[in-house]
């Protein structure tokens, strides 16, 4: 049976803005690479949501590159380095180091604030707060 041409968009736009390229239609991708995933098989529902995957397909998320820039970054972390804040700059946060601690606002939305230590002690410090960032933002 042939498919209906209805003429108007899945989706409406919404009012969160992208961060950084495709963030909005990667997260959908990926939501509904999972909802595919765990849907019964071979019900109408995986078969739609596996037709929208093949329609839409998105190459090299910049998700994965943006956590494994960060933890690459941070990984022996133990204090903020001009190359460090010039590299969490270039990825989009606003890096603060006055206070007691640095603070990192990822594209001036402040729902999406950071702190680092200034100087850390914990070797694993650095790569506990990149996985903290990357879970909450990518």
């Amino acid at each position: 049976m042939p498919a209906q041409e209805t003429g108007t968009r899945l989706l409406r736009p919404a009012q969160e803005r992208d961060l950084y390229p495709n963030e909005t239609l990667n997260i959908l991708i990926e939501t509904l690479q999972d909802a595919a995933e765990r849907a019964t098989q071979d019900s109408r529902r995986q078969h739609i949501l596996k037709s929208l995957l093949a329609a839409n397909p998105l190459e090299n998320p910049p998700t994965t590159n943006r956590r494994e820039q960060l933890k690459k970054l941070l990984r022996d972390y133990r204090v903020i380095s001009a190359k460090i804040q010039s590299e969490l700059k270039s990825m989009g946060f606003t890096v603060t180091t006055e206070g007691k601690h640095i603070k990192l606002v990822f594209h001036g939305d402040d729902r999406y604030t950071f702190t680092l230590p200034k100087s850390g002690s914990d070797h694993r410090g650095g790569l506990n707060a990149a996985g903290d960032i990357a879970r909450l933002l990518f």
